[in-house]
Formats: structure tokens, C-alpha cells, sequence
């Protein structure tokens, strides 16, 4: 609920920002000698620029600083998005999946080796977790498909649920924050991604500065072996980047034996690699149910070395149960390790009764997959953009005739809009819209090429944001014009006595736009406005009637030529003010020059969200001519998901199970 005070602070905001137009186009001989008292004017102002400025440090301190006590309520905000986080980490995994059909058996001991400085297993990691917190990082390591990645979600899960006790008993806690590294990629800095993280679950910028520097967070940094030797090494060093600035925050991460892992500097945790004695243990345990699966993995040395990789042991659980004929004969084959991929696969098919072509469905999982390994990309979006179209001039062909498409329909609506007021303005304007639309999609760069976040806006303003506004360029250009105000009005007020009055008014006239720029210099520099991901695409593949999305486009466009538009209008206003300083003055040119840039922002808008449906409808409609997606391919997606051979990741991307099935999809032929 908002307090009354920041409603009345805002409500003398709106109310000068009003008024001192008006005032201004008061003040000529006509106007009422009260009216134009500079005591009176200059009170008026004095009074509502206080106002303002109070409610902008008291805004500030809470979004910069923030007091102590608030911090608890972002806490459970952040704890529960990271509880809904891990829920989404696990949902579709295998893990997760064995642990549904197998109960405890799904989950074979993770012993760590020996001389981990005591770390013996995930308790220990969990316990030093805690106990040190940005004291201890460490970088834990196995073989692909050892368990690390279900290691991390358990110690994220155990310290989500201990910061939780911890925060209901008043005590200080340390909240878990996954981070993707194959999301990630070090395309970012590791503190800006990790703001944005934060953004999304709506914690202030001060906040996280106070819980950074604290030690607050701890990152779990997971699938560094997905990323390419060179991308893996960039975000190796924003990892010892963020590490030398911020030495109170802790790290656990998780990559594969190969990894660049010394170059991080830290403590190395190994998982231990499970033993023949263990496997053979634990399918004793499993007697009751895999008795056949015991009895060829007694015989056959090659299929028990596949087995000490826990995740394909827990595949063998899943697919090899002692029901009906006998399947598992074929995982005693040379090349086990295919064997049990491909029965656990069949054996998720095989849960779909309504699955009447597996083959085609097993052909566009591969086709998934390969489009995954050439696009150097881990994830695959509900979307179709022309980067996914197989060939590379057809790729270009397609974003090209795309870009002239919206070019020509963007030209042609600003031309309409803006030569019947400026001609040469308007074409300048049309051609540079058409260029640019073009030009960005004739090099080949339709792979990059993605549809567009909805976003909400949250601006904030901070005292911080203040200061730091004087060593960017619009803190030089407010300390310029307030020394050029100051230089004329020193220049004329000591001869107020001798002036007539329509000096004393043009002097005055000086004065309040002086006053009004520079304010406002000063506030934009104090201003931060920033725009949330929802985790929500406008245009994608998930099938919505297109009167809606319609709407929502609409709805995108206005809001942005409002802004644009207002924006224009009192940069405008302000120009024409300083330029006729002491004349009567007449806003409505500005308005109306305001009025035709919201028309071109909204038709810009409108056409480039609506080009960007267009495409993936053109995308879509050729690969499904070449039977390479499904009719419905969303339908296709959460099937898929459902059988445990994708997960969803979130923001309508979807991922395999583990990068080891992407691998066999992508390796098959076709």
C-alpha cells in the first residue's frame, strides 16, 4: 500500500511540474501584479522542489540503503523465488524422475574423496557452507553424469530450508542463488547478471549492495562443462573477478574433471567415482525388482563400467525392471553405454500409450539436438526465429526479405505520419527507419536474432545514483548550465532597482527556467529506470488467439509512445522556453511536435512486435513443410518434457535431461 506521504510528495511534483508552465505563460501584462512577485514565485518553488527533493532522499534511502529491519521481507522474497527456482531445476530431471518410480533407490551414495580438507560427503559441504559462508568456495568436480548438478540442488535445497528456519527465528541467513552458467555465458558481468537475478525477484538495488558486501548470498554455479572452451574461460574470469571485489560472497561450482579449474584458484572437491563393489551393492538392494539387471552386470565387466556412472545406473533402474520379456541382455553389449541411453528412452516412450510414432518422434528430438550442437546453444526456446532454419543462404534469404518487409511498412507509416508536417524531416526519418531494418539483417546474423522480453518498468531514485550522475556526462552538463544561469543572473540582478518592468519580468522568466532545467538535470541524474524481465516472450510459439496478443502489442506500443512522447514534449518545451525567455510563450507547437513523435514510436513498435510474429509464423510454416517440427510444436515440447527426456528451464526454454542425452540425440543419425 503506498503512504500518504509519498502520494502527496508525488501529488506536488505533478502539481509544480503543471503549474510552472502555466505561471509562465502568466507572467505578461496582462497577468496580475501579485502574480508576478518574484517572492511569491520563488517560494512557490523553493517549497515544491523541497518537497521533492525530501520524498527523493527518503526514497532513496530505501531503495539504496534501505533500513535494516526491511531486509527481512526481502529475504522471504528472495528465499521463496529461490524455492520456486530449484522446483524448476528439478522438475523433468532424471533424478527426479527415478525418484518417483524408485523411491530410495534412485539415489546411489555420493561419497567425495579422500583429502577434500575434511569434506567427506554432502552433509560436511553443506555444514562448512554455513558455518564459513563467503570463506568457503570450492570448485566440485567429477566425471559427466557423476551427480554433481543434484549435489548442488541439495545443498541449494538445504540451505533455502535453513535460511527459512534461520529467518523465522530472527537469526541473520545465508540465501542460496543458483546461477546457469550455460544461461549466463559470461555474456555479462557476473554482478550484473546476478542484479538481474535479484531484479526479478523484485530486490532493490540497495539491498543487494548491502547483502554483497555482507556476505548475504551464496552462489551455486552450475554446467560450466556445457560451455565451449572459449566461452568457459571468459566466465571463468568474471568468476575471479566477482571473487576479488566481493571476498565476503562464497561460491560452490560444479564442472567436469577436463575444465580449466585451476585457473579459479580454489579448493577442489572430487566426487568420488563409485567402486564395482558399490554397484553391485546397491543392485543387491534392488534384488526384488532387478534381478536380471544383477545377474548380467555379475557377468559382464564392460556394463558395470557404465553403471559406476551414477547417471546412467540410474538409468539402467529406470529402464531395465524385471516386468515382461527380457530387454536388458542387450546392455552386456560391447557398446553398453549406447545400450542403456537407448533403453532408458525406450522406456520413457513407452509410458505414453498415445504415442503412435516414436520414430518420428525420436527424428525431432534429434533434429533438436543438432540444432543445438551447430547454434552452440544448450536450450531450446518455445520460439522459432530464422536462425533455425537449415542452410545458410536460406537463413539470410529468409531474414533479409524479413528486415525489408518491416523497413518498407515502418517507411512507409512514418512518411505518412511526418512529411505532411516536415517533408524533408519525415523522408530522412523514413529512409534511416528503412536502412536500419534492413541493415541489420543483411550480415548473417539471424541466429542472434531473438523476439522480444516483456518487461515491467521500475524506476527508482537515490542519492547514490546522484553522486555517481556527476562522473557521467549529464553530471558535466548540469554543473555547465548551472554556471551559465548563474553567470547571466549575476550579471542582472544587481541592477533590479533600475530595471523596468518587463526587464524585471524577462530577468524572472530567466530565472524560473534556469531553475526548472536544472532541477530537472539534477533529478534525471539521480533517476534509475529499469526494465524487469517477466520471464515472458511477446511473440512465441505457445498457441494464444492473435486478437490477444494484438492487444497486448497495442498495449506495448502506446506505452511506449506515451513515454516517448511526453519525454519529447518537455525536452521541446524546454528549449522553446530558454530560446524566448522574457516573451509570452506558447507550448502547443511542443505538444504538437510530441504528439507526432508518439506516432512514429507507436507504429515502430507496432510493426516490429507484429514483424517478429511474422517470422516465426514463416520460420514455423517452412519447417514443418520439411517435416522437421511437429504440427503442435508446443504440444511436442511439454510431451517430451512429460517423459523426462527434456526439462523446462524456464522463460519458455527447454533443455534436455542431461547434456549426455543431448550428446546420443545429436549423434544419431538422422
Amino acid at each position: 500500500m503506498v503512504k500518504p506521504a509519498r502520494l502527496v510528495a508525488v501529488g506536488v511534483l505533478a502539481l509544480s511540474l503543471l503549474t510552472i508552465p502555466t505561471m509562465i505563460n502568466l507572467l505578461t501584462d496582462q497577468a496580475p501584479e501579485w502574480l508576478k512577485s518574484p517572492v511569491l514565485l520563488l517560494s512557490i518553488l523553493v517549497v515544491a522542489f523541497a518537497v521533492v527533493a525530501a520524498d527523493a532522499v527518503r526514497q532513496g534511502r530505501q531503495t539504496g540503503g534501505g533500513p535494516v529491519g526491511k531486509d527481512g521481507l526481502y529475504a522471504d522474497r528472495l528465499i521463496s523465488g529461490i524455492r520456486r527456482t530449484l522446483d524448476e531445476m528439478d522438475r523433468g530431471s532424471i533424478a527426479a524422475e527415478a525418484g518417483v518410480q524408485l523411491g530410495e533407490l534412485a539415489r546411489l551414495p555420493l561419497p567425495l574423496r579422500a583429502g577434500n580438507d575434511g569434506i567427506t560427503g554432502a552433509a560436511d559441504l553443506i555444514r562448512t557452507v554455513g558455518t564459513e559462508r563467503g570463506g568457503f568456495s570450492v570448485v566440485v568436480v567429477g566425471e559427466p553424469g557423476s551427480g554433481k548438478s543434484t549435489l548442488l540442488r541439495d545443498v541449494g535445497w538445504h540451505l533455502v530450508e535453513e535460511a527459512d528456519r534461520l529467518r523465522r527465528s530472527g537469526e541473520e541467513a545465508v540465501v542460496p542463488v543458483p546461477v546457469d552458467a550455460g544461461t549466463w555465458r559470461g555474456e555479462t558481468e557476473l554482478e550484473v547478471h546476478l542484479r538481474e537475478r535479484l531484479r526479478a525477484h523484485a530486490i532493490p538495488p540497495g539491498v543487494t549492495d548491502r547483502w554483497l558486501g555482507e556476505g548475504t548470498l551464496y552462489l551455486l554455479v552450475d554446467n560450466l562443462g556445457w560451455l565451449p572452451v572459449t566461452r568457459r574461460r571468459k566466465v571463468i574470469e568474471e568468476l575471479n573477478t566477482f571473487r576479488d571485489r566481493y571476498p565476503a560472497i562464497g561460491m560452490l561450482i560444479c564442472a567436469n574433471e577436463d575444465d580449466q579449474t585451476d585457473a579459479l584458484g580454489l579448493r577442489t572437491v572430487t566426487v568420488e567415482p563409485v567402486s564395482r563393489e558399490q554397484v553391485l551393492l546397491h543392485l543387491d538392494r534392488a534384488a526384488n525388482t532387478h534381478q536380471e539387471l544383477r545377474d548380467v552386470a555379475a557377468g559382464s565387466g564392460a556394463l558395470v563400467e557404465v553403471l559406476r556412472n551414477r547417471l546412467f545406473l540410474t538409468a539402467a533402474l529406470l529402464a531395465f525392471p524385471d516386468r515382461g520379456g527380457s530387454r536388458v541382455a542387450r546392455s552386456a553389449h560391447e557398446h553398453p553405454r549406447e545400450a542403456i541411453i537407448w533403453a532408458y528412452v525406450a522406456s520413457m516412450l513407452a509410458r505414453d500409450p498415445g504415442l503412435t510414432d516414436p520414430k518420428s518422434f525420436l527424428g525431432r528430438l534429434g533434429w533438436i539436438a543438432k540444432q543445438l550442437e551447430r547454434m552452440g546453444t544448450f536450450y531450446f526456446h518455445d520460439y522459432l526465429v530464422s536462425g533455425w532454419l537449415p542452410g545458410k543462404a536460406r537463413r539470410r534469404a529468409v531474414g533479409i526479405l524479413i528486415g525489408v518487409l518491416l523497413g518498407l511498412v515502418q517507411a512507409a507509416a512514418t512518411a505518412v505520419i511526418l512529411v505532411p508536417r516536415h517533408q524533408t524531416v519525415g523522408f530522412v526519418v523514413a529512409a534511416a527507419l528503412f536502412l536500419v531494418s534492413v541493415g541489420v539483417r543483411v550480415p548473417d546474423w539471424p541466429a542472434t536474432t531473438e523476439p522480444v522480453h516483456t518487461f515491467r518498468l521500475r524506476g527508482s531514485w537515490s542519492v547514490r545514483e546522484f553522486r555517481r550522475g556527476f562522473r557521467r556526462p549529464i553530471g558535466f552538463v548540469t554543473i555547465a548550465c548551472t554556471l551559465f544561469d548563474l553567470y547571466h543572473l549575476w550579471g542582472h540582478v544587481p541592477g533590479w532597482a533600475a530595471y523596468d518592468a518587463a526587464q524585471r519580468r524577462q530577468v524572472l522568466v530567466f530565472a524560473l527556467v534556469a531553475v526548472l532545467a536544472v532541477s530537472g538535470l539534477g533529478f534525471v541524474q539521480g533517476w534509475t529506470l529499469e526494465a524487469v524481465d517477466t520471464g515472458k516472450w511477446a511473440a512465441s510459439m505457445e498457441p494464444r488467439p492473435f486478437g490477444r496478443y494484438l492487444i497486448r502489442v497495442l498495449r506495448w506500443a502506446a506505452a511506449g509512445a506515451v513515454a516517448v512522447g511526453a519525454g519529447a514534449v518537455l525536452v521541446l518545451a524546454t528549449a522553446w522556453l530558454i530560446l524566448h525567455w522574457g516573451e509570452p510563450v506558447d507550448l502547443r507547437p511542443a505538444i504538437g511536435e510530441g504528439l507526432l513523435v508518439a506516432a512514429v514510436v507507436f507504429v515502430v513498435v507496432l510493426v516490429t512486435l507484429l514483424g517478429v510474429r511474422v517470422e516465426i509464423a514463416v520460420v514455423e510454416a517452412l519447417l514443418r513443410d520439411d517435416g522437421l517440427i511437429p504440427e503442435d510444436l508446443p504440444g511436442f515440447l511439454g510431451q517430451a518434457a512429460r517423459l523426462s527426456l527434456l526439462q523446462r528451464t524456464g522463460g519458455g526454454e527447454f533443455a534436455f535431461s542431461h547434456q549426455i542425452l543431448r550428446y546420443y540425440f545429436a549423434s544419431r543419425e538422422a
